[in-house]
């Protein structure tokens, strides 16, 4: 078993110490698409076209008829979910305009995700990304979008990839003057810092923590939580425990610096009360001062001790008889 800490901080009202990072070291990182798919009108059911290109709008292939295409890039994002994402932005290079006299009227846009897109099995088009920039000229050697919200998001409800979409407005889809072709290098570029992973598995008195509550007939209940710290090799583990009707008074303690493992605090003398419900938290803390990201609180409830009558035999005699 872990460490096992018996003595602790009581604190009154906010517990002391920032959720917010304090000194965590931004990380960049330049991330290209998975995977490029594209919908194509003149090949309407089939769905694993990949042009080592990215048309957009009505163009012409040679001299073949007319043609409508999206540009589907798909991004995965598992190595995000522990993470705070500083900033995103999605850049593309622009190959050709079939008219220069019109402006670029290209889109970008999340999508659901494409795992199989056609022209008539089109993803759900979900938000529309505004444009932050583009180099000057006809055809322009970077644009870009901020994606910051869109990654966010995705990161943050876990979902395992992110699509984005190039395509043309309604009002432009079908007009050839403004198609145009990108390449296949549409990428973001993240910023993030990596603050420390939650504890798992937390525990009252060895139990696992139940959706409804734990009960106890311990005064001193054992929490216990697994450090489990993949970005760093050492952390604090913090324990905030507070009366769940009166949150003003919690007990707050550390378990100071060490290896990845289970951790166990006992809540102090005197700081429960029978009958009453109690909730709290385990949170890691790296070197740099930085917290996980709060976890949903456990709770548990100290049954209240039951008082046992005196044990009487027949031989006993009566209350205020002497005996013979």
């Amino acid at each position: 078993m872990g460490a096992l800490l018996i003595s602790g901080l009581a604190t009154t009202g906010v517990v002391a110490y920032s959720a917010a990072p304090a000194s965590a070291m931004p990380s960049p990182v330049h991330s290209s698409a998975n995977l490029l798919r594209i919908a194509d009108s003149a090949r309407p059911s089939e769905d694993d076209l990949d042009y080592r290109m990215a048309p957009v709008g009505t163009w012409r292939d040679g001299n073949g008829p007319e043609r409508t295409s999206k540009s589907y890039f798909t991004f995965l994002l598992q190595n995000y979910f522990e993470v705070e994402i500083v900033s995103a932005t999605v850049s593309v290079t622009e190959i050709s305009a079939n008219d220069c006299a019109k402006p670029r009227a290209t889109e970008l846009w999340r999508t659901e995700v494409a795992h199989n897109p056609s022209w008539l099995n089109q993803p759900a088009e979900l938000s529309r990304v505004e444009q932050t920039g583009a180099e000057p000229g006809c055809v322009s050697s970077r644009i870009t979008w901020d994606v910051l919200d869109e990654v966010r998001d995705a990161a943050g409800s876990q979902e395992m990839s992110l699509t984005l979409a190039l395509l043309m407005p309604e009002e432009r889809m079908g007009d050839p003057a403004y198609g145009r072709k990108y390449a296949d290098d549409l990428s973001i570029d993240l910023v993030y810092t990596d603050a420390p992973t939650a504890p798992a598995d937390p525990t009252v008195d060895g139990e696992a923590c139940r959706w409804d509550g734990n009960y106890t007939l311990s005064p001193r209940p054992v929490l216990g939580a697994l450090r489990r710290n993949p970005w760093y090799g050492w952390s604090q583990t913090v324990f905030t425990a507070w009366d769940a009707a009166d949150p003003s008074a919690a007990f707050t303690t550390v378990v100071d610096y060490g290896e990845n493992g289970p951790m166990e605090v006992r809540l102090p003398e005197g700081f429960t009360v029978d009958g009453h419900t109690y909730e709290w938290t385990a949170r890691a803390r790296d070197v740099m001062g930085d917290l996980s990201r709060p976890e949903p609180p456990c709770r548990f409830t100290i049954a209240p001790t039951p008082v046992n009558p005196p044990v009487t035999t027949p031989h006993d005699p009566a209350p205020g008889t002497p005996a013979s």
